[in-house]
This record gives structure tokens, sequence and C-alpha cells, in this order.
């Protein structure tokens, strides 16, 4: 009985961090298998923005955002969104690390995109998850 109740609360335990750590693991690399160059830091972002005259797609996602990781396979993948997004300096930010950014432009939900232009103000907010196709006729 009482090797049961330990065998239990040892597979509880286990249970709960693996839970844990596949709810907290992130794809760290900044690049994406479609090619394109992703990037973390906003000031980076915004020299690039100045220096090549594009506008910046900031991509704000949670690690533990469910329709942030099903936008980033489905529609952030997609060879008709990748072509539209090589004309923008791409941002990737987590949201959750960064809540000065959250509160300057008033983000709320996951995903969220941004366009802003090479200054950093916004010219455009695309809330929740899009499809590829209604993404495309957004951006």
């Amino acid at each position: 009985m009482k090797i049961g109740f330990i065998a239990i609360i040892i597979a509880v335990i286990l249970a709960g961090v693996l839970g844990a750590y596949l709810l907290t693991s992130t794809d760290n690399d900044a690049s994406s298998s479609d090619g394109l160059k992703w990037e973390t830091d906003f000031n980076s972002a915004l020299n690039t923005a100045q220096n090549t005259n594009k506008l910046i797609m900031v991509d704000v996602h949670a690690p533990w955002c469910g329709y942030c990781k099903e936008m980033d396979k489905n529609t952030l993948q997609d060879a008709r969104v990748t072509q539209k997004l090589s004309n923008y300096v791409l941002l990737k930010i987590n949201g959750d690390e960064n809540p000065e950014f959250m509160k300057r432009y008033q983000i709320y939900s996951y995903p969220t995109i941004l366009i802003l232009d090479s200054s950093g103000n916004l010219v455009k907010t695309i809330s929740g998850y899009q499809s590829p196709e209604n993404f495309v006729k957004m951006i």
C-alpha cells in the first residue's frame, strides 16, 4: 500500500514537471525555417527599418499561447505570407517579458501583430489568430 502511494506521488510530480517544461519551452532562435530573419531587439529593428526604409512587423506572443504557436506554424510559414513579409523588418516580442512594450502599444491579448513605421509609431494593429488568407489581405 505504501509503495503504491509513493508511486502515485512520483508519477504526479513527473507529470507536473513534464507539463511545465512543455508549456514553457520555446524556440529562442530568431530565424525560422522559412529563411526569414526575425529580430528580437526593438532598438535593433528600429535601426534596420530606418536604414532600409521599411515598416516593422512585430509579432507579439507568449510562450504559453496556443494561438501564437498556431499562427507561427500555419500563417507565418505560408508561402504567400512569407513573400509579403520580406517587405518588412520582422520583430518577435515576448509580451510576458516586455510589459513596458505591452503598455506602450496597449496590447491586451495574444497573438497581436503590430505594423510600425521606422520611428516606432503605430500604423496598424491586428489582434488574434489570422489564417494565411486573411493575414495576406491585412498586411
